[in-house]
C-alpha cells in the first residue's frame, strides 16, 4: 500500500499517549488520558510518515519517536489518505503573526490568559477540527461555551498565517 517515506507537517496539536516515552499511540477519536505519558506534538511538527495500513498510519517525530495513528475508515468517512491530507501537509504549518503567548497556547493545546484574539481563534479552530473540543472556557471572557461555536468551513490553520 506504501513504499517508502513522506515528510510531513502536522496542521493540528496531536495528542498521544506513550509509556516509555519513545513509542506512542494516537487515534482519530482523541481518546488520550491527559495523565502520565500524555505528549502533545505542536502543530507545524516534522513527521516522517513510514507506513500506512487500512486501520492505522505510522509516523516518526523528534528523536525517533514512534507513533501508531489509529484510524477507522467507515466511522470516518474518509481514507486513510485523505485523512493524512487533512491533519497534515506538504509545508510547515505557519504561526506567523501570532504573538509568544499565542504559540504557546497553541503548542500546549489550551486557553491562555492573555492570548490574542486571532490567537484564541486559532486554538478554537484547532480543538475543533481535531475533534478535542468539547465545551471549553476561555479565561477572561465570561459564559463564552465553544462547543458547535465555530462553523466548519473556517480556513485551516495553514491559511490563518499574515
Amino acid at each position: 500500500m506504501f513504499a517508502g517515506s513522506e515528510v510531513r507537517y502536522t496542521k493540528y496539536n496531536i495528542h498521544s499517549q506513550s509509556k516509555d516515552g519513545r513509542n506512542h499511540k494516537a487515534s482519530y477519536a482523541n481518546y488520550t488520558n491527559p495523565g502520565a505519558g500524555h505528549v502533545v506534538i505542536p502543530a507545524g511538527s516534522e513527521i516522517t510518515i513510514t507506513k500506512k495500513k487500512r486501520k492505522a498510519f505510522y509516523f516518526s517525530f523528534g528523536d525517533g519517536k514512534n507513533v501508531v495513528f489509529e484510524f477507522h475508515q467507515p466511522r470516518m468517512g474518509m481514507s486513510v489518505d485523505e485523512y493524512i491530507d487533512l491533519i497534515t501537509s506538504t509545508e510547515p504549518t505557519s504561526l506567523k503573526g501570532l504573538s509568544k503567548l499565542d504559540k504557546k497556547g497553541v503548542a500546549e493545546g489550551k486557553a491562555i490568559k492573555g492570548m490574542t484574539r486571532k490567537g484564541s481563534w486559532l486554538l478554537l479552530v484547532i480543538l475543533r477540527r481535531t475533534g478535542l473540543l468539547r465545551q471549553i472556557r476561555i479565561p477572561g471572557c465570561t459564559g463564552l461555551t465553544a462547543m458547535g461555536l465555530l462553523p466548519l468551513n473556517l480556513a485551516p490553520a495553514t491559511q490563518l498565517s499574515t
